[in-house]
């Protein structure tokens, strides 16, 4: 693959991460034949290797303003100098595709999502939390529970649906991106681990709680109050730590698979009340949107 894109002739490459990583963004980016090169100046956290061998490989880096401003605003920062004109909104909305779209198996059904699976172990909540949760939902909301995921979160899924009591549709790595997007849009609620899935669901404006750790905190989750102003109704559920921010180098000894205590001390008891608090919510209610409790 690196061979082939070296061959391209291409215009301009734009590399927007923050946090790049020479073993792989930059190293691709060095590889296309490009007339102009511009990338992120960010703050090479994930490097290896002396900042300047891969800023080497751009002919133009754009600087942040504000390095501990959430992604979204950094994003428009970067958008802003890249193009030269302002973007006003830093909160995309996607449209909820049709209903036609929705499996069979969950048209006409009131259904929470649960995706209880990321790349990385220590943003895992336990299974058994998620499982918990589901019956609660199951058994006080009458909701069905459906299950998303990719094939190598396999694992995470079906351990969830074992603990659940009742009927569970498992649509692990059954999707593709336009029924992904009709089956989030079209769901009550959407629980989730902190991944792309709590992004969509903002994206979404679908009411949306998310457990989330310490690693970066604030960076991503949780949105800050313009997002809430703005209808998106994710909630960051976290249990505060003063090892927050860093970075996802768990200070703790933990096994690999294991979460982060920050992720695993989140209790269902506190999930269980943001998703009650954001139920009794309606859409337009903005002003009175659940923000992120502590857990």
């Amino acid at each position: 693959m690196i061979f082939r894109l070296a061959r391209m002739k291409a215009e301009l490459l734009v590399t927007p991460i923050h946090s790049r990583d020479p073993t792989t963004t930059d190293t691709v980016a060095r590889a296309i034949n490009a007339q102009r090169k511009v990338a992120s100046a960010g703050d090479l956290d994930l490097a290896y290797v002396n900042p300047s061998i891969p800023n080497s490989w751009y002919n133009e880096l754009i600087p942040s303003r504000n390095n501990s401003a959430h992604e979204s605003y950094r994003n428009k920062e970067f958008a802003e100098s890249l193009l030269g004109f302002e973007v006003g909104d830093p909160w995309p909305q996607l449209a909820i595709p049709s209903p036609k779209r929705l499996p069979d198996v969950i048209k006409g059904q009131e259904y929470v999502v649960f995706s209880p699976g990321t790349s990385y172990p220590l943003k895992i909540w336990p299974a058994e939390f998620f499982s918990s949760l589901a019956n609660k939902l199951s058994a006080e909301m009458s909701l069905g529970i459906v299950l998303i995921g990719t094939a190598s979160e396999r694992k995470e899924t079906a351990a969830v649906a074992q603990g659940c009591s009742g009927l569970v549709v498992d649509l692990t790595a059954r999707t593709d991106i336009d029924n992904l997007l009709a089956i989030l849009g079209h769901a009550k609620l959407i629980v989730t681990n902190d991944s792309g899935i709590a992004h969509l669901a903002a994206a979404l404006r679908v009411p949306t709680v998310c457990i989330v750790g310490g690693g970066h905190f604030g960076r991503f989750l949780p949105y800050p109050e313009e997002a809430h102003d703005a209808g998106i109704r994710v909630v960051a559920l976290h249990h505060p730590m003063p090892c927050f921010n860093c970075n996802w180098k768990c200070v703790y000894p933990i096994r690999y698979f294991d979460p982060a205590p920050c992720v695993s001390s989140v209790s269902v008891d506190a999930a269980w009340s943001a998703i009650k608090g954001l139920m009794s919510q309606r859409p337009e209610d903005k002003e009175n949107l659940p923000r992120a409790p502590l857990a």
